[in-house]
């Protein structure tokens, strides 16, 4: 437990059927749907050890949760999330099974995928904002490929320049 935990990952998945979707977080990628004025909506909860019911599982599995170097509550005192997939090393004291979510579709406009390289560095409200004064025109019912994809550079770009520590990624 005191090494390294070997590599895993965190996963968001957003799925549409229509009228509800349905959003599945394993750890601390994140989902943030925005409203037509850029409002939050939704937010997915970032399954991290500081969350109370996480910590009592994780030490209900015989794991304990300590403070990293940086300060961070962190699971075996080395991964900061609380749900992933993989880390052999850590395994028994991570879930694989997803927060899973029902939101209904007319409660937003535009929805946000992202790894936490964006959300470590910018909160949803940032983010929305980041969104909205994409220099491509206004948000509409149904946005081009073209805009969404620019918008999501545009939010990878921010986080790079916010100097983001980890692996950066986000769909629109």
């Amino acid at each position: 437990m005191y090494g390294n935990p070997g590599p895993g990952s965190t996963a968001i998945v957003a799925l549409i059927m229509p009228p509800v979707m349905y959003v599945a977080n394993v750890g601390d990628s994140r989902a943030t749907a925005l409203d037509d004025r850029g409002r939050v909506t939704f937010e997915s909860v970032d399954q991290r050890p500081t969350l109370a019911e996480e910590k009592d599982r994780i030490t209900g599995y015989g794991g304990f949760v300590k403070r990293g170097r940086d300060g961070v509550l962190r699971t075996g005192g080395i991964l900061a999330v609380s749900r992933a997939f993989g880390n052999a090393g850590i395994k028994r004291f991570l879930s694989v099974e997803p927060e899973v979510t029902k939101v209904d579709l007319d409660s937003f406009d535009s929805l946000i995928l992202c790894s936490d390289g964006l959300t470590d560095v910018m909160g949803s409200k940032l983010a929305s904002e980041t969104m909205r004064a994409a220099p491509i025109g206004t948000l509409a019912p149904s946005p081009s490929p073209v805009r969404t994809r620019r918008v999501a550079n545009s939010l990878v770009t921010l986080a790079r320049v916010r100097q983001s520590k980890d692996n950066i990624s986000a769909v629109v």
